[in-house]
């Protein structure tokens, strides 16, 4: 009987301590364009930021793995195609390379929405004990823009005594450069 008291207690636990954010696609935005098998339809120059309350671009393509102390200037990203479906995504301040991230053809999937690239799982140690993954799907909008779905969650225990479980999907714009 005891079991049944703890295993009910760790779910209701979960149920009360959950979260889940999950943002619609904006509808004054523009439609989004079914990609080809390829997913490659993204590649394209796009303005760094979309609004002053987005993050960068280059946050979500090049990321830490860029280790560029200079992300913060950044200007556009420039997408393109590379040898064997690679994607070539390269972080711009005026006519200066920032930095370069190189994306396999095994770093990303192709869905039914766009070009998919999971961030991984890895293990949460701010205030939750616990594993979060993230994953952006890159999306070209009819109007030219580079649509990002931003996933993420996770679950874990808060201060060690709470189990916690969150989720949350965002979108957000950045338009082509001219």
């Amino acid at each position: 009987m005891i079991h049944v008291k703890i295993i009910l207690f760790i779910c209701l636990s979960l149920i009360l301590c959950s979260c889940a954010f999950h943002e619609k696609y904006p509808p004054d935005w523009a439609p989004l364009v079914k990609p080809p098998k390829d997913c490659l339809t993204i590649t394209g120059k796009y303005n760094a930021y979309g609004s002053t309350t987005q993050p960068s671009l280059s946050i979500f393509l090049a990321g830490q793995e860029a280790k560029s102390p200079n992300l913060n200037t950044t200007d556009y990203i420039e997408i393109k195609k590379g040898d064997n479906e690679a994607l070539i995504v390269t972080v711009w301040n005026e006519n200066t390379r920032l930095a370069e991230k190189i994306y396999k053809k095994d770093d990303y999937t192709c869905t039914d929405e766009g070009m998919e690239i999971s961030k991984g799982v890895g293990v949460t140690t701010e205030w939750v004990l616990g594993l979060g993954w993230a994953k952006v799907t890159l999306i070209k909008a009819t109007d030219g823009s580079l649509v990002v779905k931003y996933k993420d969650g996770g679950f874990g225990l808060f201060g060690l005594l709470f189990p916690v479980a969150v989720s949350e999907i965002r979108y957000y714009k950045y338009t082509q450069k001219k």
